[in-house]
């Protein structure tokens, strides 16, 4: 009887055992599946400098570069800022690239005014922080700087294949005040803040113009330049 007891005992023990370890498999092939299906969802298309090759003038190489869907296909598509490597003077041209269902990808737009020059005068920079992305299928970048540098954010909308300037944002401040600027250029909604920074309560006025509606392509217009010139 007492021997039955412990045979008895003795299978109990073996069963736990090799339920928890069943269990403890299952749970590692689970874990490695769902492993799995994320890194595959994450996998993304980047065109290699063999890809790019082509479309990179002499002299230059990629300074930024961004992915995203621009067109709305599901399918990657892609933006690079090029810097000359020895004239820090010279522009730096923007391309944007949509891809293709094969993994190919097709200059689609070039810029050489979209892209701040990095350097007024090959030793002081223009923008201390500089940034490209394509997000919520639009083309924006950001530049600050300190001073009377200033920050802008510009937003460029795709339009049957043409790539257009839809808004742009500044930022400035200065001795006593600081003015912030939105441009709707699609829309042609102009405003003005301009905020008082001597006094306690800091009063803002704000102004809004209401001016033309205007369709200007990505390789055709500068973003800064032409806020600066509506200022």
């Amino acid at each position: 009887m007492k021997q039955l007891k412990i045979n008895f005992i003795l299978f109990i023990l073996f069963s736990i055992f090799g339920c928890k370890k069943e269990i403890e498999q299952t749970a590692k092939v689970v874990t490695a599946t769902k492993s799995l299906k994320k890194t595959k969802k994450e996998e993304v298309f980047k065109p290699t400098l063999k890809d790019l090759q082509k479309f990179i003038p002499d002299g230059f190489e990629i300074q930024y570069d961004a992915e995203g869907d621009l067109n709305q296909d599901k399918i990657p598509d892609y933006v690079c800022v090029l810097k000359h490597v020895e004239d820090f003077t010279s522009p730096r041209p923007t391309l944007v690239f949509l891809g293709n269902k094969d993994k190919s990808i097709r200059l689609m737009a070039k810029s050489d005014v979209a892209f701040p020059l990095e350097y007024i005068d090959g030793e002081n920079k223009n923008f201390e922080y500089e940034y490209i992305q394509i997000k919520d299928h639009k083309l924006s970048i950001d530049v600050s700087g300190m001073g009377a540098a200033g920050s802008y954010t510009y937003v460029y909308e795709l339009v049957n294949e043409n790539l257009f300037l839809a808004s742009i944002h500044s930022f400035d401040q200065g001795a006593g005040g600081q003015t912030e600027v939105s441009y709707d250029v699609l829309e042609g909604n102009y405003v003005v803040e301009n905020t008082n920074t001597d006094e306690e309560d800091m009063p803002t006025e704000t102004e809004n113009i209401q001016k033309k509606s205007l369709k200007l392509k990505f390789e055709e217009v500068d973003p800064i330049e032409l806020l600066k010139q509506n200022y």
